[in-house]
């Protein structure tokens, strides 16, 4: 059920309308009957390890309560499913043993969100953030359908206290369409067929001209940022629809001027869940003897949550090397010294990362090869409508990325009168949702 396609209005429609006529008492259970239907409508079948792992996070989590030195052991346990499903082969691979079932085996969704969820209420719960389990709030904490699949990753403090606040609202309803019209938008008429003209290039990279292949590198950055962020303001969206407020994921990351200012505007929420259990941890152990070395083992884990696959291994681990080098030099504090050095950051930034998004979105290490070898191959530039259209569009994205944050959308929609805004936003997304039902394309982060 994507976000983007009719029946997923239809559920939330539904749900809202089942809203008004549930009692208080009721409301959260209701939501959490919703939100496993939600799951189910992927897959049914894995909607029993769902209900696996938060019958699991219950169990460990009272027990945790009693014996707090048994967290390290119930983390550790929470990770074997992440490492049977989507870690198998490659660890495997290492080895040399080839695993063959693993071409066609579908990795559970959202999987690697919901593991860092439970795993992170487990840590809170130790550390007395989160201070006390219920059976409601913590399965809805894992299985709240807005941010199931791909995130927000949220905090047991963040989303528990808030689940007794679900219910209908028209206020709330119609506050927040406008945010869903922009993310829909996003997905629907930019990141889709920027991600069409991408699968055709990398699909067959040494068929196509270094123009081509410029292009596609340059999309496949814009489209990841549109794919992704558009997911973010929908999952928001739908979250405040019922009174639940989600923190930002993303806050114009194309405007940094150094690697270590992205992630912390880039997915925020996994940055931060990061730096929290794993850097800081990590900072605190070896900062005096390896000052460094925390930065470039949480890339490093950062680029092993995105995928299995040593693509994901050497983005990450340069990421960690640049970032350190930037924390050695004071490259952050210097390039924001005024605005032509600024400047010069950002452009830096951005070329960079979007040449080590090669490495992201190639399956292989022949493949990222075979792109910056044909990017080297200098022929000249000759573009088609087609390709014009979609540079049009990488364009456009970029001269309004300053803008493209919840906080400023929301604060330029609510200037406007709700009777002009309200009827565009709903036909938008009507009209994208339609568009997207004839060529439906699945988020791209739903893959990690």
């Amino acid at each position: 059920m994507l976000f983007q396609l009719p029946s997923y209005l239809l559920f939330i429609g539904a749900f809202l309308l089942l809203l008004i006529i549930t009692p208080c008492q009721h409301k959260k259970t209701l939501t959490l009957i919703a939100s496993i239907l939600f799951y189910s409508f992927w897959n049914y079948q894995d909607t029993v390890l769902l209900l696996l792992l938060i019958a699991y996070t219950l169990l460990a989590s009272s027990i945790i309560i009693r014996r707090p030195s048994f967290l390290v052991l119930f983390v550790v346990i929470s990770l074997l499913p992440l490492i049977y499903y989507k870690y198998r082969w490659f660890l495997l691979s290492m080895l040399g043993i080839n695993d063959e079932e693993h071409v066609s085996h579908v990795l559970p969704l959202g999987i690697s969100f919901i593991t860092f969820t439970l795993i992170s209420f487990m840590v809170d719960l130790k550390k007395k953030k989160q201070q006390s389990i219920d059976f409601l709030d913590i399965s809805l904490y894992i299985s709240f359908f807005p941010h199931l699949i791909a995130g927000p990753i949220l905090r047991s403090h963040q989303l528990i206290p808030q689940l007794n606040n679900i219910t209908f609202r028209f206020s709330n309803v119609l506050d927040n369409i406008p945010l869903f019209a922009v993310g829909i938008m996003k997905k629907v008429m930019f990141a889709d067929p920027l991600g069409r003209y991408v699968d055709i290039i990398y699909s067959s990279p040494t068929t196509h001209s270094s123009g081509d292949i410029l292009l596609a590198i340059v999309a496949f950055a814009i489209q990841i940022y549109c794919d992704f962020s558009a997911y973010s303001d929908m999952a928001i969206a739908s979250a405040a629809m019922l009174g639940v407020n989600f923190p930002e994921n993303f806050k114009s990351p194309y405007l940094s001027s150094s690697f270590t200012q992205v992630w912390q505007r880039w997915h925020m929420t996994l940055s931060f869940w990061i730096r929290d259990y794993i850097f800081l941890p990590l900072h605190q152990c070896f900062s005096k003897r390896l000052p460094y070395f925390a930065i470039i083992v949480s890339m490093l884990i950062s680029g092993l949550w995105h995928g299995a696959n040593w693509t994901f291994v050497i983005w990450g681990g340069i990421q960690g090397v640049i970032m350190a080098v930037e924390r050695a030099t004071g490259y952050s504090k210097f390039i924001i010294q005024n605005s032509l050095t600024k400047y010069i950051g950002i452009l830096m930034t951005f070329s960079i990362w979007t040449l080590l998004a090669v490495l992201f979105r190639s399956p292989n290490i022949e493949t990222a090869a075979d792109i910056y070898q044909g990017l080297l191959s200098v022929t000249p530039l000759s573009y088609s409508e087609e390709q014009y259209r979609l540079i049009l569009i990488i364009i456009a994205v970029l001269a309004l990325h300053k803008f493209d944050q919840v906080i400023t959308i929301k604060s330029v929609f609510s200037k406007l009168p709700r009777a002009v805004t309200i009827p565009i936003c709903f036909t938008a997304i009507v009209c994208c949702s339609l568009l997207a039902l004839s060529r439906p394309q699945s988020f791209y982060y739903f893959d990690f």
